[in-house]
């Protein structure tokens, strides 16, 4: 049976990372709540906008806990920066530590988690919307703007003012719950990469 993998998301996190540009982004406001750039923004675009300025960031980091569409419990905690990222992703007592750059991804996991792994392939679920502008929070003491996902109710947050930066996404109850949290923007980070010698090929053990 499938697998719906919240691992493709961190994949294709990192993919993005390495294919991040060198423009400065400026970190999210840390002032009272208020109606900023971003308390009108339109929310059909919400989704493209909200990604460009994520992926313009020079760097990033995610943490968070949820469930994937199986009810299996996961954890994460990614740093993105210009040169790659680097962190890891844990789901069903198995543990992936990830890295990549340059479009190149590295994964270590224990003989077990591989045993579990090689073979399925996620479901990636792209839609999402419209959104419905649900006011304005602070997180972790940034200035933001919520907006709810009207297709699962699940809740995004992005910072008020400037660059649409994206500082929390919460699952609905319904969905297990859980949130992603977004922070660190434009810090300096240098990813941990495995040494030449302990890599190989996926190529080679999925036959």
């Amino acid at each position: 049976m499938r697998k719906s993998w919240s691992a493709a998301i961190v994949i294709g996190l990192l993919t993005l990372a390495g294919c991040a540009s060198n423009v400065t982004t400026q970190s999210p406001s840390t002032s009272a709540p208020a109606s900023g750039d971003n308390a009108t923004i339109d929310t059909k675009n919400l989704t493209a906008d909200v990604f460009a300025a994520v992926k313009a960031a020079d760097s990033f980091r995610v943490i968070g806990t949820g469930k994937d569409n199986n009810g299996t419990s996961y954890a994460l905690d990614i740093h993105f920066g210009t040169k790659g990222g680097s962190g890891y992703f844990s789901a069903g007592g198995q543990r992936f530590d990830l890295s990549g750059k340059a479009g190149t991804i590295y994964v270590k996991a224990s003989a077990k988690t591989w045993k579990a792994a090689i073979g399925d392939r996620p479901d990636i679920a792209t839609s999402s919307g419209p959104f419905m502008n649900a006011g304005t929070a602070t997180v972790s003491g940034a200035a933001a703007v919520a907006f709810i996902d009207q297709s699962d109710q699940s809740k995004v947050y992005v910072a008020a003012r400037g660059a649409p930066l994206l500082l929390k996404v919460e699952a609905p109850a319904s969905k297990g719950g859980g949130a992603l949290t977004f922070s660190e923007y434009g810090e300096p980070f240098t990813p941990l990469m495995p040494a030449p010698g302990d890599v190989i090929a996926l190529a080679s053990v999925i036959k």
